[in-house]
């Protein structure tokens, strides 16, 4: 006898199970005559708020081909052997998505000093007015391999003190402009 039967069987006669029956339901097949539609709740996870576009202190901390990449200094959060970090990339030239074209995007990332592992836990991308073009779930962890931006990250946040490595770069709007500089673009 499935859950939903016995808990039909129940309904009808006025018993109550004790304790309560939990029902199953495929959602195609009809409800017996007095059994109303159980109600199923469906826990999933919600998305993050967006990562806002970074207008404190950046230090950039890599340059790979296309991109060049930015540590936002007020997101460290230090417990031990891990960091979460934000970074912020400046892409040249910008890719489309869709009918969009992403110029920059922000990363909060996981990083495991021990491990030597890095973790995406999600990304929002942006166009060149700074409008949210996509966003990005939790990847699965990378080790960080010298060379690699997981590399270059996990050398970089791992580092009692970040040396700053360029003047200081405020904000996304004077980082935009300064990458775009190193990597061919104009502003």
């Amino acid at each position: 006898m499935t859950p939903l039967l016995f808990s039909a069987l129940l309904a009808l006669w006025g018993q109550q199970a004790s304790p309560p029956v939990i029902i199953e339901h495929d959602g195609r097949s009809p409800l017996p005559p007095g059994v109303a539609a159980p109600t199923v709740r469906v826990d999933r996870p919600s998305r993050p708020p967006v990562l806002a576009l970074p207008e404190g202190e950046l230090k950039a901390f890599t340059r790979n081909g296309r991109a060049m990449h930015f540590i936002a200094t007020d997101s460290l959060q230090r417990d031990g052997a891990r960091v979460r970090v934000i970074y912020y990339t400046v892409n040249h030239p910008s890719f489309p998505s869709g009918d969009r074209l992403i110029a920059h995007w922000v990363t909060e990332a996981s990083v495991d000093c021990d491990a030597g592992m890095t973790r995406s836990l999600h990304l929002s991308a942006y166009d060149e007015a700074g409008d949210e073009v996509l966003w990005l779930p939790a990847e699965p962890a990378e080790r960080g391999v010298e060379g690699t931006l997981q590399g270059d990250l996990l050398r970089t946040a791992c580092r009692p003190n970040i040396p700053p490595t360029h003047p200081s770069i405020r904000g996304w709007t004077e980082a935009l402009p300064f990458a775009r500089g190193r990597l061919g673009g104009r502003d």
